[in-house]
């Protein structure tokens, strides 16, 4: 069974040749590879997404297959299209795994199993060095309310 992601949802910005891996890739990959044929597909030339898979410690994909915009004037098509060879050639596709909306819809409209991931703009631990950081007793008040006030959840 395969599992096809789309290499840029794992990567911090839009280029492989210069962003790194989320810091998630590297073990949401094992935990696929652990099940399925790894396949990725990417809009860069294969020597960049080779390197690139190589320097972020992703290794052992099945296949990866490469945008050709010559051909393909939409990377959406192209996608969808690839996925459709798949299942014509009898291959099972356990999930496409991509942080594009519009390709997951695209993808789940051909009836298969799709995982968007989606990325916080501003991770944990990164504060603006302006500001000071708000009192405990502002915080814990805030979060009994939304709770429930001081009984808690419920």
């Amino acid at each position: 069974m395969l599992c096809i992601v789309d290499l840029h949802s794992l990567c911090q910005g839009d280029s492989l040749r210069r962003d790194q891996a989320h810091r998630g890739a590297v073990p949401l990959y094992e935990s696929l590879k652990s099940q399925f044929q790894m396949v990725a597909f990417s809009q860069e030339h294969e020597e960049i997404a080779n390197w690139w898979m190589k320097k972020e410690r992703l290794p052992d994909w099945a296949l990866l297959k490469v945008w050709e915009p010559e051909i393909w004037q939409s990377y959406e098509e192209w996608v969808v299209h690839q996925i459709g060879g798949f299942l014509a050639e009898g291959w099972e596709i356990a999930a496409y795994v991509d942080s594009n909306a519009d390709r997951i819809r695209a993808v789940r409209e051909i009836h298969v199993t799709t995982m968007l991931l989606s990325y916080p703009e501003r991770g944990p631990g990164f504060y603006d060095p302006d500001k000071a950081p708000r009192a405990w007793a502002e915080v814990s008040a805030t979060v009994g309310e939304s709770l429930g006030g001081d009984r808690g959840p419920g």
